[in-house]
């Protein structure tokens, strides 16, 4: 029995196994039993491997979010700069502002 499965990083995943290989026949099963439990242990391969690539990314996606990390980060920059321009404004603003009632309470 040879199965090959096919996961989201593009990792063919063989399993080769014989009834043989896996020693069921041997032990005394049937020929079905054997292919059954076979199966069985390649359907818990598969699911034990699925769990661990789930979380697993390519060296390829981590560069792209760190790129997109990165660029977010450029913006926001920026973003805190226009921010403290427009807040010096307003305060040099209220400044004048203020220097002119005092002018004029002092008068």
């Amino acid at each position: 029995m040879f199965v090959s499965v096919q996961n989201n990083f593009d990792i063919c995943r063989p399993f080769n196994f014989t009834l043989q290989d896996a020693g069921v026949v041997a032990q005394g099963f049937g020929k079905e039993q054997a292919e059954t439990i076979v199966s069985a242990l390649i359907t818990l391969s598969n699911v034990s491997l699925d769990t661990v690539y789930k979380d697993m990314v390519t060296q390829t996606q981590q560069e792209i979010t760190l790129q997109q990390i990165m660029a977010h980060l450029d913006s926001i920059r920026k973003d805190m700069v226009i921010l403290e321009k427009s807040e010096f404004a307003n305060l040099r603003a209220e400044n004048e502002s203020q220097n002119n009632m005092i002018i004029i309470v002092t008068k």
